[in-house]
């Protein structure tokens, strides 16, 4: 669909909420953090194996008991990315909203397990997948906007709610929806909205700080 004058203002709408949703994030592996922390300070008087046995192995019984039952959150994000575009974003949608939005949290939860249990990971890719899930369900939501507009400004901004790449982030999707230039503009304006409510205010130093 051709740019028009609206776009920018949901690009805005949109950046805001990926703030939100950064920011529920970054509490989530936090919390997470602080979780696994007092665990392996328990474990110390134990001895240095239990310490570092112990945790990785509660966070894989976490992540498998989520994956079992939710099979999107497995990996991650990468082979349900074409997925979610096909099955969640048609006219009757074979992925209800309810069950994106509990994948989405999910893979937020399983995001800080696996950081702070001792698992291997970026955090990149799965919150490209936790905006591409977002974008879904705003198309569920509003299905006059068009697919390319949610899918594409989502799947960047929340990620650059801390990541400050917004240039590289709209080239990214821009090359990924096949868009043009003014195509890009709301792309732009979600990335850098996001990153200047979640970093600009200095609200990121202020959770790391906690």
């Amino acid at each position: 669909q051709n740019f028009q004058g609206y776009m920018i203002m949901t690009g805005f709408a949109i950046g805001c909420v990926s703030a939100a949703l950064s920011i529920t994030s970054l509490v989530i592996v936090g919390v997470t953090k602080q979780i696994f922390k007092r665990i392996r300070s328990r474990l110390q008087s134990k001895g240095k194996f239990l310490t570092e046995v112990v945790p990785p192995v509660i966070g894989g019984i976490v992540i498998g008991a989520i994956n079992w039952a939710l099979p999107a959150t497995v990996g991650n994000g990468k082979l349900i990315f074409s997925w979610i575009i096909n099955f969640g974003t048609i006219t009757h949608p074979l992925l209800s909203r309810n069950v994106l939005m509990c994948t989405g949290f999910a893979r937020m939860v399983l995001l800080g397990v696996s950081m702070n249990s001792g698992f291997v990971g970026g955090i990149i890719f799965p919150l490209l997948t936790i905006g591409l899930i977002a974008g879904a369900v705003m198309f569920q939501m509003y299905p006059y906007l068009p697919v390319a507009l949610c899918e594409s400004t989502f799947m960047v901004s929340i990620a650059c709610g801390f990541v400050p790449l917004p240039i590289t982030f709209t080239v990214m999707s821009a090359l990924l929806f096949f868009l043009g230039a003014y195509q890009s503009i709301p792309i732009f304006i979600a990335v850098v909205t996001s990153y200047t409510i979640v970093c600009g205010t200095g609200f990121l130093r202020t959770l790391s700080l906690r």
